[in-house]
């Protein structure tokens, strides 16, 4: 399995970023939520894909938590991950802009991307010129950081980042609770 794992991680830093580019969707109310599922797919030449999923925190922690699927049919990753009415199909530009969004705003409050990012980005295109600059909200309404968790001492670092880089007064931290 392990063996497996190395060839899985060399085919990402060396071929998936030369595979076309396929069909991207985030959830539709990430807008107003500022929380983005974007899903980047790349098509195989035998018509399987590879799925990179990006949880962009837009408000304050960037890239969240990420995810992929290798080499699966189209139907197979549907039934996974698609089903969610609340998917929809964007196009590459949006959903490389949504994901650098966070992750550059993050980074200008002093917070790392999750730590797979650097390794799951090898399916995006370079962030460069080549990409049309879509604006994409980043912050409160204000544009100030505001952290959500459901978990003080979880992000008690990303606290303490905030209190460094913005300041008392300069930030909102939210708790939230699960409901039974």
């Amino acid at each position: 399995m392990a063996n497996n794992t190395v060839n899985i991680k060399q085919f990402f830093l060396t071929q998936v970023g030369k595979l076309p580019i396929g069909k991207c969707y985030v959830n539709s109310s990430y807008a107003d939520v500022d929380l983005a599922n974007v899903f980047v797919s790349r098509t195989h030449v035998t018509g399987k894909i590879t799925v990179a999923i990006f949880l962009v925190d837009l408000k304050c922690l960037g890239i969240k938590d990420v995810h992929f699927i290798f080499n699966e049919a189209v139907e197979v990753v549907k039934e996974k991950v698609l089903q969610n009415t609340d998917i929809v199909e964007i196009d590459y530009n949006l959903a490389h802009n949504i994901i650098y969004a966070g992750y550059e705003y993050a980074l200008e409050l002093g917070l790392a991307p999750h730590k797979d990012f650097n390794f799951l980005k090898c399916i995006l295109q370079p962030d460069d010129d080549n990409i049309p600059l879509i604006d994409v909200h980043t912050g409160d309404e204000n544009g100030k950081p505001h952290l959500i968790v459901d978990n003080l001492v979880k992000y008690s670092n990303a606290i303490n980042t905030l209190k460094k880089t913005q300041g008392e007064g300069n930030y909102r931290v939210d708790i939230f609770f699960e409901e039974f």
